[in-house]
């Protein structure tokens, strides 16, 4: 009897470990038909990542865009989620009035959330991606150089359109690019899935892409 208990207390203490080193975050997509036929007349794309981890109550979400050209990172934005309380000054009426604003306040999975979801939408114009990423209670814009080819991808999937990630490291979860091109046949998306970033212009040409990384804290 002794023994079956031991070995209870360290199958959930092995399991309380696992919790704590990962996670895992569900990629979404639109599925209802008529939103899916006006995204594709308006050219809009739409890729969601949600957790529903309790266990990460209180930590950060952090998001990087991380650009490459040629195989080389060239720039990292980390969308100005430094943790800093700023003060923004507004004319209301006669009276000018601060609002303090800090990012963090607005990427912490809370418990009041049932879960927590972070929205990517984009459309072309031009040679641009107009990015906007929404979280619970922020909403981010962006522009990107890209062009019409580019489109949202999920870094890596398992089961069930899923990614298990480290916890306190910077790991991919998207990926914005135009496809691999076999000779004039055409461009196939679907061979990037999964790629190694080195191996995404070493391997398949790709020449520019963009990798979206989130650490959680």
């Amino acid at each position: 009897m002794k023994r079956i208990v031991i070995f209870i207390f360290l199958f959930i203490a092995i399991k309380g470990y696992a919790q704590a080193d990962s996670t895992t975050l569900k990629y979404g997509f639109i599925t209802d038909k008529y939103l899916s036929l006006i995204s594709s007349m308006e050219e809009i794309q739409l890729i969601s990542v949600t957790s529903n981890d309790t266990m990460l109550y209180g930590k950060k979400f952090f998001l990087y865009i991380q650009e490459y050209r040629k195989g080389t990172l060239i720039n990292e934005d980390s969308l100005d989620m430094t943790c800093i309380e700023k003060r923004i000054p507004a004319v209301v009426g006669k009276d000018t009035i601060e609002y303090v604003l800090n990012t963090c306040d607005h990427i912490t999975y809370t418990k009041y959330l049932d879960s927590f979801e972070i929205i990517f939408a984009g459309k072309i114009v031009e040679d641009s991606l107009k990015l906007y990423i929404r979280y619970p209670t922020i909403r981010l814009y962006r522009k990107l150089k890209a062009g019409k080819d580019y489109t949202f991808r999920p870094f890596q999937t398992g089961n069930g359109n899923a990614i298990t990630i480290p916890l306190d490291k910077k790991t991919p979860v998207l990926l914005l690019s135009p496809p691999f091109k076999l000779s004039n046949s055409g461009g196939y998306y679907c061979i990037i899935d999964g790629t190694p970033i080195d191996s995404i212009y070493r391997d398949l040409n790709v020449r520019h892409f963009y990798v979206f990384s989130m650490a959680i804290k």
